[in-house]
């Protein structure tokens, strides 16, 4: 297996990602792919498509770094300290209207087939 790219994503798209090459190749998987899938499985709490489009809007809507959407997306904060720990990348602070806004996303998005 080689690199062929390098990004930040979130944890679901990640999972995504090692799950097509597990399916892609089964003979040739490490043992350090397998166990990272399931890592992987263990903490995604979104579905991929919702992962990325939460992404997408954090990144367009609020201009955030591809990390900082990454990581928000990966652990799906509920408040707004929950957030704003999160926002070292940024290099700028965000109103909480910003932060209310970020919360906003990822329960319209990641959150909602969680039932919340």
């Amino acid at each position: 297996m080689q690199i062929v790219s390098k990004e930040y994503v979130p944890v679901p798209v990640a999972k995504a990602i090692v799950a097509r090459r597990l399916n892609e190749d089964r003979e040739e998987t490490s043992l350090v792919v397998e166990s990272t899938y399931r890592y992987l499985e263990m903490f995604s709490k979104c579905g991929e498509e919702e992962a990325e489009k939460a992404y997408r809007m954090l990144r367009e809507e609020l201009g955030l770094k591809d990390i900082t959407a990454a990581m928000l997306v990966s652990i799906l904060p509920e408040t707004i300290d929950e957030v704003r720990i999160m926002l070292d990348f940024e290099g700028r602070l965000l109103e909480t209207s910003e932060i209310e806004k970020i919360i906003e996303i990822l329960k319209s998005t990641c959150m909602s087939e969680e039932g919340e």
